[in-house]
């Protein structure tokens, strides 16, 4: 457990994931006292972190309850500094320009957003900074405008990769570098093997929010981490208009802390229940929730998993490196957005399926180069994430926009047979239970009936307190949102030091 060093913080930040770790690195930056409250603890840098098998992801999980359409299920989630960073993929995307105006899709309307791209433009050069990205602006015809170069070139593409990527530029179709946040340069630290979608780094090779941003916070003095702790409530001023404390639980201990500034960033199931369980007197249906949307508008991606056969098995490759953004906003085969089909890393899938299942998975995904499809979900007011009646999550969540979630398949599926993969497998349906990537519950915007959060964050109903990771956006375009919520928080950490 790391203790807090201080007696008086400037800013209380609940958990250190994208947003958080972000936003207390920005602050330190601002020379603003921060003290991170963290669920969890480091992950400690370990030889199973880099376990082919895919133990590192498994083990880092924490089991939990959930009702899911009035089913209880197990649920997962990545409680240690730097939350699901450490085990993300470390594909770091600007959404495209059209993703802040409403786009109709085949299903419904995707809605606005209160900022426009150009608002967020400054801050998505500053956390590829930060987060030391290497990319290309180059091949990706939806790559929005830069107003800086991406710090690092491109990570270019494995030997065994290169006849795959070759094969589809000769058909027409622009192969673009994903954006990748490593540390892999002649001085760099990253090996660039395998394990590093969906695993922890050994190395710290991997630019994760505890690498990159809270590490050098709280080496600058001015940031304090208190890892086992958990919030389980937010206390107001009788008035309701102001947060006075937050009340956490260490070692079976409770403490009541506070700060002029308070900010909740603990993923999107996590943050929701913190305000539903933090009703009171002045606010009767949950914490800030005077509109009666704190929970709505749940969406996110629908994604499936494309398989490419390669007939003999896939050497120890970093494989990540590829993307087809082509039929992101539709292009020749859709009128409508569609999508992307983004490599995977060499991940142990044949660990997620049922026992009986696992060895002819294994065979086949050993033998197969990986990649994903994603489209979008359209925000829908019944999906939700709400409270049991004895304080459990519950969430209702069916999903959406199937139309151009198999419209992009198909179009997938019509461009391998004609460069000659007739193998390639993607299911119909996407991957069940919640949407990938989800976003929303806590949709930010300028109207205060129609939405929790102001243009920064910050709730419209409770003055000093916001809420900054993914449950603040609107919709999930069809890129990985993690370099939007760093974004952000680097534009709401200028709001907070101006205030301050």
């Amino acid at each position: 457990m790391h203790e807090s060093t201080k007696s008086n913080y400037d800013v209380i930040i609940v958990g250190s994931g994208a947003g958080g770790g972000t936003l207390a690195y920005a602050l330190s930056l601002e020379k603003k006292t921060v003290l991170v409250i963290e669920r969890g603890d480091f992950i400690p840098k370990e030889k199973a972190n880099r376990s082919s098998q895919g133990v590192s992801g498994k083990k880092y999980r924490t089991t939990t309850n959930i009702e899911f359409n009035g089913v209880l299920h197990n649920s997962y989630s990545h409680y240690y500094v730097g939350g699901a960073t450490k085990l993300y993929g470390a594909a770091l995307y600007r959404f495209r320009r059209e993703d802040f105006t409403e786009r109709q899709h085949y299903e419904g309307v995707s809605p606005s957003w209160p900022i426009s791209y150009d608002d967020l433009e400054p801050y998505y050069s500053q956390a590829e900074q930060i987060y030391k990205v290497h990319g290309s602006i180059t091949e990706d015809p939806t790559e929005p405008f830069h107003s800086q170069n991406y710090p690092f070139k491109p990570i270019e593409h494995e030997t065994f990769i290169r006849p795959l990527t070759k094969k589809m530029e000769r058909a027409g179709i622009n192969v673009s570098y994903i954006p990748k946040a490593i540390d892999y340069s002649e001085t760099g630290t990253c090996e660039f093997c395998q394990n590093c979608d969906g695993y922890a780094c050994e190395l710290g090779a991997k630019l994760d929010t505890e690498q990159a941003c809270l590490q050098p916070a709280i080496s600058s003095g001015y940031v304090d981490i208190l890892t086992n702790a958990e919030c389980t409530l937010i206390n107001t001023n009788q008035s309701g208009n102001k947060v006075t404390s937050v009340k956490v639980t260490i070692g079976g201990l409770v403490k009541e802390l506070s700060a002029p500034i308070y900010v909740i960033s603990c993923g999107i199931l996590d943050s929701t229940a913190l305000l539903l369980r933090s009703a009171n007197n002045k606010h009767p249906n949950g914490l800030a929730n005077s509109s009666g949307l704190v929970g709505r508008y749940l969406s996110g991606h629908n994604t499936g998993v494309f398989l490419l056969p390669t007939f003999k098995k896939v050497p120890e490759i970093h494989q990540k490196t590829f993307a087809v953004n082509d039929f992101y906003h539709g292009g020749k085969a859709s009128k409508y957005p569609l999508g992307i089909l983004q490599a995977s890393g060499r991940l142990a899938i044949w660990l997620e399926v049922e026992k009986w299942l696992q060895p002819i998975t294994k065979f086949i995904v050993q033998r197969s180069i990986i990649t994903f499809i994603m489209s979008e979900v359209i925000p829908k007011y019944e999906n939700r994430v709400g409270l049991t009646k004895d304080g459990q999550v519950s969430i209702q969540y069916e999903t959406n926009n199937i139309k151009s979630f198999r419209k992009l398949r198909m179009v997938f599926m019509r461009m391998f047979w004609r460069i000659g993969i007739f193998g390639a497998f993607c299911a119909r349906h996407p991957i069940g239970g919640l949407p990938w990537h989800a976003v929303g519950t806590l949709r930010f915007g300028k109207d205060p009936e129609q939405s929790v959060l102001d243009e920064y964050c910050r709730t419209h109903d409770v003055d000093n307190l916001y809420v900054v990771d993914a449950s603040f956006m609107p919709s999930a375009g069809s890129v990985n949102m993690t370099l939007t919520i760093m974004a952000q928080a680097l534009r709401v950490a200028k709001q907070i030091a101006g205030r301050l």
